[in-house]
């Protein structure tokens, strides 16, 4: 059983699932929040990334 967490980016977090964590740490609130995906294999990675920066162009379009 999964449970979703809502991270502003004003918050420091670190999310759990089984054995791996993700911390995400936003440098000044209201910055971008990177999650650390260096526990992740390249082509996963990679999948992750671009999920992000399609996401990112979907907000800049609705501005």
């Amino acid at each position: 059983m999964q449970q979703s967490q809502s991270i502003t980016p004003s918050q420091s977090a670190k999310v759990t699932q089984g054995s791996v964590q993700a911390v995400f740490k936003p440098k000044v609130p209201g910055a971008d929040i990177q999650p650390d995906l260096s526990h992740l294999t390249p082509e996963e990675r990679m999948i992750i990334e671009d999920v992000i920066n399609r996401q990112r162009q979907e907000e800049l379009i609705d501005r």
